[in-house]
């Protein structure tokens, strides 16, 4: 294990982050590095709105696509208690998904073929990506998004980009939903309560959550952007949490918001084999399996369950081994088991978001910069 220079590590974050505000490339952060279980260096900047309002420990962000990790654990969770399996087909739940399509060059086209579990947590579904995913999200409308149970039925009906298991395509929101439905199905609970019980209690996340309250909701991170050089508010949707799909439709794939120290405590309970403060979330053999590679994605990356996990050299930081995920609005997360370094970035903008963001990658060169 390297160890990281905390000096080193507080100077270049420091400097990068004071350049990113200097110039409106964010609006506010808030950034965590741990190595060995210890906090090296914990630091907010900027605002948490432009009216000033202070960005400190207790600021809720979006999570958007930090969701998936959380609803990878809370899948096997549930397949440790032999309640679904990662080979399950998606139609053993929903029948109608039996009858597959495809969209290709404006034509739907009936195919054959299963999704399973496995296919949707390494985003090889075809569910909700491509052109098919332009030509469903025309068909949506309030009505078909309200809840889990509306918009799966909806998506059940819809054709698909590609084969299942044939190919990678990234799914926002799409295929995870689906997952969720399943949760909630096999379980028998609502997919809120079965996270509080089954990951938030336990790891003492107590403001992660689909539905913030009023109070929660005043402590969301204003969404940030950047407008003709200047910082500026950007859009959200009364109600929603991500984009405008309403919070009761438990997004499994973007609806969450949480903090920097709940987010802090679901990595360690990773890092620790499924085990956070003496009490197993999961097993030691499942978190394997999730940070394992899957399928290939990008050069030197695979997909695991619902994380990426670098597999190869593609002249980035991180180490073989490492996995994590970002979301759209700017939070970026990743574990290093060689180095037992875990970080957290966190921001809610609408200017560099996502898995290419220029914040996320900085913030990796910055980390790895300060290894001794």
């Amino acid at each position: 294990m390297r160890k990281i220079d905390a000096k080193r590590l507080s100077s270049a974050i420091e400097a990068r982050t004071e350049n990113d505000l200097s110039l409106c490339n964010i609006g506010g952060a808030s950034v965590l590095v741990a190595q060995g279980g210890e906090v090296l260096y914990r630091k907010v900047f900027g605002f948490a709105d432009l009216a000033g309002r202070e960005l400190d420990g207790k600021t809720l962000f979006r999570l958007a696509s930090m969701t998936k990790p959380i609803t990878a654990v809370a899948t096997l969770i549930l397949a440790e208690r032999g309640l679904l399996s990662l080979s399950d087909t998606v139609d053993k739940f929903y029948p109608a998904f039996r009858n597959l399509s495809l969209y290709e060059k404006g034509e739907i086209i009936d195919i054959s073929g299963k999704i399973t579990i496995e296919n949707i947590l390494t985003h090889t579904s075809g569910i909700g990506s491509g052109a098919a995913w332009t030509y469903v999200n025309r068909l949506s409308t309030p009505e078909r998004v309200a809840t889990v149970d509306k918009y799966t039925d909806f998506l059940s009906h819809q054709p698909l980009s590609y084969i299942p298991g044939t190919k990678q395509e990234y799914s926002g929101i799409a295929s995870f939903s689906i997952l969720t439905g399943i949760i909630q199905s096999v379980s028998g609970m609502d997919y809120l309560d079965l996270l509080k019980k089954e990951i938030f209690l336990p790891c003492e996340m107590t403001d992660t959550t689909f539905l913030p309250s009023e109070e929660q909701w005043q402590r969301l991170c204003q969404m940030h952007n950047r407008v003709m050089g200047e910082n500026a508010v950007g859009r959200t949707f009364d109600g929603c949490v991500f984009e405008n799909i309403p919070a009761q439709n438990y997004l499994g794939g973007a609806g969450l918001v949480s903090s920097v120290s709940d987010y802090f405590s679901f990595a360690r309970m990773l890092m620790g084999g499924g085990v956070l403060n003496n009490r197993r979330i999961l097993s030691e053999k499942s978190v394997k399996l999730m940070s394992s590679p899957h399928y290939p994605s990008e050069a030197g990356e695979h997909w695991g369950l619902g994380v990426r996990v670098v597999s190869g050299d593609k002249k980035a930081p991180l180490p073989i081994g490492s996995y994590g995920w970002s979301g759209a609005y700017g939070t970026h997360f990743w574990i290093d088991p060689e180095n037992e370094i875990i970080a957290i970035y966190m921001k809610n903008s609408r200017f560099d978001g996502g898995s290419h963001a220029k914040t996320g990658r900085n913030f990796e060169i910055d980390v790895y910069s300060a290894l001794e």
